[in-house]
């Protein structure tokens, strides 16, 4: 059970920190490289292939991740509005709709990740990877979105709940 809560925890932090630290290399091996080019006869195209793909799966996780610390851009403004039951009903309105957009992305780039990898099979220029690869990312990315917003949906309830259990604890 720790190992699960410790997944559940650390995730999408885990998989972002070697991401980051895979770019961060390939990159500044592809900058070494042309910065020396007149010194040597070295080239790595596939660099710069790898650098996009390991940022489109960057940016997919770490939005993963922006759900479940609840990070995302947000408008405010009806928050100073209403009061606690108002802004409840407004987070799960919103998170509401942020899931069925990200179950809708899930299901298209299924389809899309299906149709690269058995129907019409590409492969990228330069590393000659199976293009259904980078495009995998929106489908972990959103499938992680999907739960951590059913996560983030149970946590509002319960703690919307919580302090009205506690009141009415105290009064009896």
């Amino acid at each position: 059970m720790k190992i699960l809560k410790w997944i559940d925890e650390n995730l999408e932090k885990m998989i972002c920190a070697l991401l980051l630290t895979a770019m961060t290399v390939v990159i500044f091996l592809q900058i070494l490289i042309r910065v020396t080019a007149k010194y040597t006869d070295i080239s790595l195209a596939w660099t710069e292939e790898l650098g996009r793909y390991l940022f489109v799966w960057l940016i997919y996780i770490s939005s993963a991740m922006a759900v479940k610390l609840r990070a995302h851009i947000k408008v405010d403004v009806l928050k100073v509005v209403f009061h606690k039951r108002g802004n409840f009903v407004l987070d799960l309105i919103s998170n509401a709709f942020f899931l069925l957009f990200a179950v809708v992305f899930t299901y298209y780039s299924w389809n899309a990740v299906y149709r690269l990898a058995f129907v019409r099979t590409q492969y990228s220029a330069t590393l000659h990877l199976p293009m259904w690869v980078p495009y995998f990312s929106m489908v972990a990315g959103c499938g992680l979105m999907v739960v951590r917003l059913i996560q983030d949906t149970v946590k509002l309830i319960r703690e919307y709940r919580a302090p009205e259990t506690e009141e009415k604890e105290v009064e009896a």
